[in-house]
């Protein structure tokens, strides 16, 4: 294109097209290890959500002007996290915590709770606070709009061997994609091995960071 040389724009778009007969070869690989694939438990450990409502709550919390005793038919909050910790609030490091290790790890640490931008009615009457720490507290029903982030930890230890199947086939889509693109791309601008290998390491890493999503 930059040196003036014809575009051949159809020809690139049938190669893109016709290389997604790759994934679907490979996806039909894939179906029966889908449905052989054992359930698995996962915990989370961590999460995040927005506009966070609580029914028929009574929490007692910390705030910065000290504590705090909450009671309403309805209690709404900006942002919650709650995650799991150790009494004296320090996080584990759970990414060098084993499967096997898990169990053990919450049974020693606690549920904690940070809220911010809490609001809440009972009556007619009205409350506001910035943040608010929970301490302790009930309510009849919890539902949130939006869950903004969240850390699964797999409970058992070892994976199954379809698992390692649908990731290795995953892994082989991409790869076929890139392969089969970069040589009709070398071939149909007769680049050089320099830009078609720029071009299939490129084509890999968006690939990589679309599919991560």
């Amino acid at each position: 294109m930059f040196s003036g040389k014809d575009l051949n724009l159809i020809k690139m778009l049938t190669l893109i097209f016709h290389s997604f007969i790759i994934v679907a070869i490979f996806t039909s690989l894939q179906a029966p290890f889908i449905l052989q694939v054992p359930k698995a438990s996962f915990v989370i450990i961590d999460a995040s959500m927005g506009n966070v409502t609580f029914k028929n709550a009574n929490l007692v919390g910390l705030t910065p002007s000290g504590e705090i005793h909450i009671s309403g038919d309805v209690v709404r909050v900006a942002y919650l996290r709650v995650f799991r910790a150790y009494p004296n609030l320090t996080i584990p490091d759970w990414t060098y915590i084993r499967a096997t290790e898990l169990k053990n790890a919450l049974e020693k640490t606690l549920t904690y709770m940070n809220m911010s931008g809490v609001s809440w009615r009972r009556g007619r009457e009205e409350g506001v606070s910035e943040r608010v720490d929970l301490c302790r507290g009930n309510w009849s029903e919890v539902t949130y709009e939006r869950l903004l982030t969240r850390t699964p930890m797999r409970m058992e230890g070892t994976v199954p061997f379809q698992e390692y199947m649908l990731s290795i086939f995953s892994i082989l889509s991409t790869l076929g994609l890139v392969v089969y693109n970069t040589a009709g791309f070398k071939k149909m601008y007769n680049a050089s091995w320099k830009a078609t290998v720029t071009v299939g390491l490129i084509m890999f890493i968006l690939l990589i960071f679309f599919g991560s999503f």
